[in-house]
């Protein structure tokens, strides 16, 4: 049986067929997340992540048990039919994201079960670390892949929980091109393995391209914080000529590096989509294949690490989810705060992190709504 798959699950399945933003969407949600005294403190009995007494908390207690009222089966079969229910009353006659094929197209029975029962053992396993919702991590890994063990991000980050290479690695994982193997036959476009290093000199060549610039004082809007187009310009004409002439040189050069940069990511990505084309972890020459090329498309170590990764971001900031959830997604130092919000940080005011942390909120919603 492939190392991901829980004995008989594949065949026995379930039998089921951004500051304000943020506040104003938990709001929204009225999604139960935590006990009533969660908010002020960690510490004391917990009433369970789900009730919540009418009260909007964020913040994990350190002695919350997810099965304290159920069974880990039970739990399982409840979470599966429920993320299921979501998934096709959103999605029934419309493409879902990332696949491009409308639920009744795929089995997604058999990877959400199989993707729960990993979340499960992951929240058992680091349960010393931090406690986690296994609702919540579901509803992450909806945001991040929508359940695709296929699924590539820009970033390369690659599986059901979208492990960028060095993360992956650092948990053991075997990532894409990390094998002499993996630049020859048999496997597909083995020519364009050697790109993703070109990428990684193309993006080391844009980053010291920024840092030089940025030591003269010549920067676009973009990279210099809150700086307008109208102050850069000012900048520019009072620099005189020569200053102009710099900046120009600098866009310039930029946007060569970008264009390779580009170029090595889309070779590379198409590498890799090669070596997925028409595979299927649940069938054992294929996970056998899939096992020596990329192991980001799994489920037992992507959900335990995963899980690791949301207990660890819980305990370094005192049980925030909304923080936890947005570390994983533009790391644990992005989300730093000062004074009495220190211990608890904070949702970094990056777009992409908000809009990302406000779905999986909304998931979670939808989910727990559906468990009973």
């Amino acid at each position: 049986m492939p190392s991901h798959i829980e004995p008989t699950a594949a065949s026995a399945g379930t039998g089921l067929s951004r500051r304000q933003v943020i506040t104003t969407l938990v709001i929204a949600a009225a999604a139960p997340l935590l006990s009533p005294a969660a908010a002020l403190a960690t510490k004391g009995p917990s009433r369970g992540l789900h009730d919540t007494g009418g009260r909007v908390n964020i913040v994990v207690p350190d002695n919350y048990d997810p099965f304290a009222r159920t069974s880990r089966t039970t739990y399982r079969a409840k979470l599966t039919k429920a993320t299921l229910r979501f998934v096709e009353q959103g999605y029934g006659g419309r493409n879902m994201p990332i696949w491009g094929k409308r639920p009744d197209q795929v089995d997604l029975e058999k990877r959400v079960s199989n993707l729960a029962y990993w979340v499960l053992a992951g929240v058992e396993q680091h349960a010393g670390i931090w406690p986690m919702d296994p609702a919540w991590v579901m509803a992450q890994m909806m945001a991040e892949s929508f359940f695709y063990e296929f699924a590539i991000s820009w970033a390369f980050a690659v599986g059901p929980c979208q492990f960028i290479p060095d993360t992956a690695r650092g948990y053991g994982m075997l990532v894409a091109g990390d094998k002499p193997e993996h630049f020859a036959s048999p496997y597909a476009k083995a020519e364009l393995a050697p790109r993703y290093k070109d990428y990684l000199q193309a993006r080391s060549k844009l980053s010291d391209l920024r840092r030089s610039y940025a030591a003269e004082g010549i920067l676009p809007p973009e990279k210099a914080g809150e700086k307008s187009w109208r102050e850069t310009l000012r900048e520019i004409l009072d620099g005189g000529t020569s200053k102009a002439e710099r900046y120009l040189e600098y866009l310039e050069l930029a946007e060569k590096h970008n264009m390779e940069l580009d170029a090595a990511r889309n070779d590379f990505t198409d590498y890799m989509r090669a070596n997925f084309e028409g595979r299927d972890i649940f069938r054992k020459e294929d996970n056998n294949f899939l096992k020596a090329f990329d192991g980001r498309v799994f489920y037992r170590e992507p959900c335990s690490s995963m899980v690791r990764m949301l207990a660890e971001g819980l305990r370094a900031r005192s049980g925030n989810i909304i923080a936890a959830a947005a570390s994983y997604h533009a790391g644990l130092f992005s989300t730093r705060d000062v004074g009495c919000y220190e211990p608890y940080g904070r949702l970094p005011p990056i777009e992409s992190t908000v809009t990302y942390v406000s779905r999986i909120l909304v998931n979670h919603h939808e989910i727990v709504a559906r468990m009973g």
